[in-house]
């Protein structure tokens, strides 16, 4: 007995909920219909408070009484809404910054007038070394080129 009264409890409020529910669609719908009413009566007659009144007040940029505005475009006289502010640009980077925050893979101590590098791992010699071969063939293979030419 108990869970029938439940359930019809249950059923009961879920149909009020989808009454409310519909209601206020329907309420939504027809205010939403309302609103495009006005501005499509808006649109077709932008300017009957100018043309009401006689031409004493008129402002001499106000496009001779045509609907148009000083740019002379007939759409500048509806109203767009405000665009939202634009968000700032990202700053870039500089290649100066990333290198100095980029750590070494060496310390160099200048010890008599040598050059002392101390490396954290043998892997990180290793690459250094391979790098410095590399810079050197280059170097080498670009100062033949120039000698070669001229």
């Amino acid at each position: 007995m108990e869970i029938e009264a439940k359930q019809r409890n249950q059923r009961n409020r879920r149909r009020e909920r989808a009454q409310r529910m519909l209601a206020q669609r329907e309420s939504l719908a027809s205010a939403k219909q309302q609103q495009q009413q006005q501005q499509q009566q808006t649109r077709q007659r932008p300017n009957d408070e100018e043309d009401s009144h006689s031409g004493e007040d008129e402002d001499p940029a106000a496009g001779l009484g045509l609907g148009l505005t000083r740019t002379g475009h007939p759409r500048d006289s509806h109203s767009r809404p405000p665009r939202p502010p634009r968000p700032p640009r990202p700053r870039k980077k500089s290649s100066l910054a990333a290198a100095n925050q980029k750590e070494p893979p060496f310390e160099e101590d200048i010890i008599d007038g040598f050059a002392i590098l101390a490396f954290r791992t043998y892997e990180e010699l290793e690459l250094e070394t391979a790098l410095l071969l590399y810079r050197v063939i280059v170097q080498a293979i670009g100062y033949s080129n120039y000698l070669r030419d001229k």
